[in-house]
This record gives C-alpha cells, sequence and structure tokens, in this order.
C-alpha cells in the first residue's frame, strides 16, 4: 500500500566517542554518549513518479526516477566492492555527499512489496557539525530511514534498520563499526563491543564539547592510516585497558579516575598520528589548568584541524573558554540525549 498522506519527520542524535575510537573497527570496545544535536529527515508525498531530494545543508535539489537510483546503487556497491579488494580508495566510491541519502533511501525501498504509485519528497537537514566526528551521516542514515519506515508502515525491527544503515554507512567509512549508528538509535550513554551495546547510566562529570574545525582528512581516510600502526604490537591491547578503566571510573563517578584515563586514551592517539600539533598544544594548555582531553572521532592525518574533542574538568567555565578562545576553538557543555532516533 502506499504510504501515509501526511509528511512523516524523524529526528536522529549526534555521538561522541568517549573512548575506544579506531580500536573499535577491530571488535574492540568504546564507550559512547549521544548529544542533545540532531539530524532531521521529513518525507512527503508529490504529485510526479519521481522521488525528490532536498539537502538544506549543502544546498541539493533534485528530483530522480526509481531506476536512475537503482543505477546510482549498483554502481555504488560495484565501487565499494572494489575498495574491499584493494583496487581503489574510499574517495572514489562515494563522490557526493547527497548520493550517500539517495543510497539508504534506496535500500529501503527495496524492502516495500509492492511498487511506487505515486512519488515522494524527501528533505534531510542537520544541524550535526559535519566532518568533526559527531556522526553526522549516521544521524543522517538513521533518521531518514526511520522517516521512511514510517512513512511506508514497514514494521522494521531495530536490527534491521541497523544492518540497511551499516549497508550505507559502510559507503561513507569503509567499515563500520556500527558504534555511530546505534547511538544514533538508542540514544544514551553505552558501551559497545563486538556489535552488542550495554547502556550505561548517565554520566555526573563535568563534559564539554570542544570543536577545533573539520579536518582535512575523511574518517575512512584516517581509518585506513592507521590501520597498520593499529594492528600492530600492544595498541589494540592498550585502547581495550584504557577503555574499561574508563568505564570502571564514569560507573563509579570517579572524576579524578576519568580524567586520568582520558589522557591516557590521548596519549594512545597521538600515538596513532591522529592528533594534529596545533591539538596537542591546545590540550598541554588545558593540562596546565587541570583540564583533560581528547579528539572523540578519527582525529586527523592532514591538517591542523581535528574535529571534536571531549573534555573533562572541574575548572571553571570562563577559564576553559579563556584558552579555546585563544586557539579559535568553541566549546559548549554536553547534554546527552537518551532518547535516540525518534518521529517528531
Amino acid at each position: 500500500m502506499q504510504s501515509l498522506a501526511q509528511p512523516i519527520k524523524a529526528r536522529a542524535p549526534a555521538k561522541l566517542i568517549v573512548s575506544g575510537e579506531h580500536a573499535v573497527v577491530y571488535g574492540n570496545p568504546a564507550l559512547a554518549i549521544a548529544l542533545d544535536c540532531y539530524a532531521e529527515s521529513m518525507i512527503s508525498n508529490k504529485q510526479t513518479t519521481g522521488i525528490g531530494f532536498q539537502l538544506v545543508n549543502i544546498p541539493y535539489i533534485k528530483e530522480l526516477s526509481l531506476q536512475t537510483l537503482l543505477t546510482l546503487k549498483q554502481r555504488l556497491q560495484k565501487d565499494y566492492g572494489r575498495f574491499l579488494q584493494g583496487k581503489c580508495s574510499l574517495s572514489e566510491v562515494l563522490t557526493t555527499p547527497f548520493e550517500l541519502l539517495q543510497y539508504t533511501v534506496m535500500i529501503l525501498l527495496e524492502q516495500l512489496r509492492t511498487p511506487l504509485r505515486r512519488g515522494m519528497q524527501i528533505q534531510n537537514a542537520s544541524y550535526i557539525p559535519i566532518g568533526c566526528g559527531l556522526g553526522s551521516s549516521a544521524a543522517s542514515i538513521m533518521s531518514t530511514l526511520l522517516a521512511l519506515q514510517h512513512f511506508f508502515k514497514l514494521s522494521l525491527t531495530a536490527a534491521e534498520l541497523l544492518a540497511l544503515a551499516k549497508e550505507s554507512e559502510n559507503l561513507q567509512h569503509g567499515r563500520s563499526s556500527g558504534v555511530d549508528l546505534h547511538m544514533s538509535l538508542h540514544g544514551g550513554f553505552a558501551y559497545f563491543t563486538a556489535g552488542k551495546m550495554a547502556s550505561r547510566a548517565s554520566s555526573r562529570a563535568p563534559l564539554y564539547l570542544v570543536l577545533t574545525g573539520t579536518p582535512l582528512s575523511n574518517t575512512g581516510e584516517c581509518v585506513e592510516s592507521v590501520r597498520h600502526i593499529l594492528t600492530q604490537g600492544s595498541l589494540l591491547k592498550d585502547f581495550e585497558a584504557v577503555t574499561n578503566y574508563i568505564d570502571v571510573a564514569f560507573q563509579s563517578n570517579n572524576i579524578p579516575a576519568i580524567e586520568q584515563g582520558i589522557h591516557a586514551n590521548h596519549e594512545l592517539l597521538v600515538a596513532l598520528n591522529v592528533v594534529p600539533q596545533r591539538v596537542q598544544s591546545f590540550i598541554k594548555k588545558l593540562n596546565a589548568i587541570d583540564a583533560v582531553a581528547k579528539v572523540c572521532g578519527a582525529g586527523a592525518v592532514r591538517g591542523e584541524n581535528a574535529g571534536a574533542l571531549l573534555v573533562v574538568s572541574q575548572t571553571p567555565m570562563a577559564l576553559l573558554k579563556k584558552i579555546t578562545d585563544s586557539f579559535g576553538y568553541t566549546i559548549q557543555k554536553i547534554t546527552i540525549d537518551n532518547l535516540g532516533a525518534r518521529l517528531v
């Protein structure tokens, strides 16, 4: 049956990795929280038979036929297969940001048992800083899938939604760990390992988000760059130990232990060469006033920006902001989103 007449709008939150980035790709544990900033998708009927796309942030407006979307999906799958075989780089797979949304829509449409009788309009807007390690692509994917699911009255389980979402996110990140998608769907604070998520109580530690600017390198490039370093020696075990230490510290609300663990995680990321020198200098300035910080996403292997940082400190906000402002960064207190993806 064709969809509801009324538009459907869904939102999904950003995420922040507290500990375990990069290592989680290899099955190591990670701690993550969902943030109260969102990507939103709205689906509505159209009089024409085409499928309209509007990406507010780019901006991008275009109408495509179902056959064009199918051709796009097949091409992207073929190119992604070549990437897995080492025959091309990830940047050659997804060449434009709107293709990710179009691929996501197509894999959901293939779940329908009856053909479309009329067209539809898909509008996507993200209020999450893009390319900063906050899971903006995962939130866009999840909000789109959830809106489409309700638009077509499909009965998809959470596991089925995640499987579809991961297929899309692989195009963006190469080999998705699934953490971003889990957090965007479920929200809250969670311990994630081997594809499974265990909820944690919301933290009472003083947490701040600092934005250093969009990195020149994307997540997929960083993941591939650190692969050899991370899989040699003891780094994977070191990441696992630090993440588990931080997990215990958060559960007991032991702020000095949390700070010690966060700093240890930062040093491991420095060893992976994903923390630019300027960001390292900023973190040293924070250390001098009893604050600790670490990169929250993939970091950067080129340029001086590293996306988002997590700061943990009981130092007054005014002093933190003074140092942040001196580097041209922004800082805000973190609020956790406990609801996850939902209709609005």
